[in-house]
């Protein structure tokens, strides 16, 4: 998406944190725009701006990722161009004794010609755009609630992304499954990952989270899982799910010519898509303990689980056996 008031600017936006500590608490919020997959998104939580005392806070996932609010591109640009022309005073940490001082700090990642920039300003005063980034933030909430139907999946339509969380009286019954392409903090590309937890056929629990996935093989099984989904047609989540014991949430994120949307579905019933997924988690997991131990690691004797220089099996936490 192209900023219509990029002239302006002379560069765009790519990510901004806003943490504010303030004496009163519903004065107090930490927020962070950004963009994945050509997606302006909102994770963090602000006091309510619609009345009352609840705060906001956007939620986590079954592996501890934070689950995003969407933003609109009007929203993003609003942002963008309010934070280009402000001119806000370098950050400055308040001294441990001041007990009135406002901490406010706000990090921003611009997008030049010569490359990214980076800035620490101070929010204490900026009070128009304290209002507008919490402004945002509500809409944004406020648009996440409304999610109620399903929109229509066309046959051009892909999918990029699942999320399958189920939980019930029973652990055997109880899973979790995320596929997509993210950016970890450790590695400056994307890569597919996938994320998993459930009980294999002789009940013995499986987890991973974060494995890279290659590709071609999850782009392989996106369009296996698309095509059981479309022909499922599974009730939206949470207001036409069956009754029962079993709460089973699946996210299924969908790209159809530029345009990226999430459907939540019930996946009670699918079992069809859990064995798929299933069967992905078992070819991952022997992919990894096929590895080759690196050079100076060692292969553990009890799990076959290849490790580097640590002590303890980073699978099943044995004790390195002492070289003969």
């Amino acid at each position: 998406m192209e900023n219509p008031d990029a002239y302006r600017a002379g560069k765009d936006l790519v990510e901004v944190e806003w943490r504010q500590n303030h004496r009163n608490y519903y004065s107090s919020f930490s927020l962070r725009f950004y963009q994945e997959n050509d997606m302006p998104l909102l994770t963090g939580w602000f006091p309510s701006q619609s009345g009352g005392d609840e705060i906001r806070e956007s939620q986590t996932d079954a592996f501890s990722n934070p689950i995003p609010w969407q933003l609109t591109w009007v929203q993003w640009f609003a942002l963008q161009n309010v934070l280009a022309e402000s001119d806000l005073p370098a950050y400055r940490k308040p001294s441990s004794d001041s007990y009135d001082e406002v901490d406010s700090e706000i990090r921003i990642v611009w997008r030049t010609d010569d490359g990214d920039e980076a800035q620490t300003l101070s929010g204490s005063y900026a009070e128009a755009l304290e209002a507008l980034v919490l402004g945002i933030a509500e809409e944004a909430y406020a648009a996440s609630k409304l999610e109620t139907e399903q929109r229509e999946v066309r046959e051009t339509a892909e999918l990029v992304e699942i999320y399958w969380e189920q939980n019930a009286s029973f652990a055997r019954d109880c899973f979790s499954f995320l596929l997509d392409e993210r950016t970890l903090p450790s590695r400056a590309e994307k890569q597919m990952l996938f994320s998993y937890r459930y009980q294999d056929g002789d009940g013995k629990p499986i987890f991973r989270k974060n494995a890279a996935v290659e590709p071609e093989k999850a782009q392989a099984y996106f369009s296996s899982i698309g095509q059981e989904l479309r022909a499922l047609e599974l009730p939206v989540y949470p207001g036409a799910c069956p009754d029962g014991v079993v709460d089973s949430y699946l996210a299924a994120t969908w790209q159809d010519s530029g345009e990226v949307f999430t459907n939540n579905y019930c996946g009670e019933g699918a079992q069809s898509i859990f064995h798929l997924l299933a069967a992905f988690a078992e070819e991952t997991e022997a992919g990894i303990f096929s590895r080759p131990a690196p050079d100076g690691g060692w292969k553990c004797p009890e799990c076959g689980m290849p490790n580097g220089s640590s002590v303890f099996c980073a699978e099943c936490g044995i004790r390195r056996p002492a070289e003969e």
